[in-house]
């Protein structure tokens, strides 16, 4: 299991690095920058970019220290410090109803039958963008019931629950589509015939044992998902005024505030990151569990 830890730490530490490379690179080819924002395009842009060299980038990614924001009036790091927790709650609460909600649908799919609701879902998930089906959610609230909570610092979870509507219906897709398969290979396997025969339920077949086989696809499938949804909450934290990382990324692309791209960027592939070592290790603890039963 160690061996095991360090080979997967390696493997994280070095992408890493190379993701840090890649957000290097693209910095470097983003035109303009917060100088020639505030004194117009037509300015030389040479003359005014201080172009960090990659060594310095990588320095200070790991030490996090890109100094203050060209538009805030503040560190990036207090930016940051400031927005990552809505973006986190907004992340959390969506991530619980796209699993509740697939949930429901990968069930009723397979007990009742509804293969056409299901396939329909599934698809309008896939193709509609979030920003559409934000917009109907305004719609239907604000305009036919008088009702679009906006965001409250005491209420953050009341402030959250549309955004998160949004973007739990958004990645739902792929849930319902990931576990479907998952779970109906299972059940097409001998061991799920057998468990049936001897009486059990299809229920209890279902939760009790194929589930459990399949609980480190799904812990796999859940950790991308949250990924998922804590990178691209953008458009949905914009459009309903949510003080996330998203929005401050938008603002931050539209300024070319750089310093504060890095950042947002270097915090997402941290979190993911140590995600993937979280997840190994749950893996690994839950591999050496299975081992310990096959041999008694």
């Amino acid at each position: 299991m160690l061996e095991r830890f360090l080979r997967r730490l390696f493997t994280v530490a070095v992408t890493f690095i190379l993701s840090l490379c890649f957000i290097w690179l693209c910095l470097r080819i983003l035109p303009g920058d917060s100088s020639s924002y505030l004194l117009g395009d037509g300015v030389n842009e040479s003359a005014i970019t201080d172009e960090m060299g990659l060594g310095e980038f990588l320095l200070r990614a790991v030490t996090f220290s890109f100094g203050p924001s060209a538009f805030a009036g503040k560190s990036v790091n207090e930016l940051i410090a400031g927005r990552i927790v809505p973006t986190l709650v907004l992340a959390s609460i969506s991530l619980v109803m796209a699993v509740v909600f697939t949930s429901v649908m990968v069930w009723l799919e397979i007990r009742k039958g509804i293969d056409t609701a299901f396939r329909l879902v599934s698809l309008l998930s896939y193709t509609l963008p979030a920003f559409v089906t934000a917009l109907l959610l305004m719609l239907v609230f604000a305009k036919l019931f008088g009702y679009l909570p906006s965001y409250r610092s005491s209420e953050p979870l009341v402030s959250a629950l549309f955004p998160a509507v949004n973007l739990a219906f958004m990645h739902s897709g792929l849930l319902m589509r990931s576990l479907h398969e998952m779970l109906e290979g299972e059940r097409a396997l001998p061991y799920a015939r057998f468990v049936l025969s001897k009486g059990a339920t299809e229920n209890r077949m279902l939760f009790l044992h194929v589930l459990a086989n399949v609980a480190a696809e799904v812990m796999v499938l859940l950790d991308q998902s949250f990924i998922s949804l804590f990178a691209s909450s953008a458009a949905v934290e914009t459009l309903f005024s949510y003080p996330g990382l998203g929005s401050l990324m938008v603002s931050a692309i539209a300024r070319r505030d750089t310093g504060t791209i890095a950042g947002m960027m270097i915090i997402t592939c941290m979190l993911s990151s140590l995600l993937s070592i979280a997840e190994d290790l749950l893996l690994s603890v839950l591999d050496e569990r299975r081992g310990r039963e096959k041999v008694r």
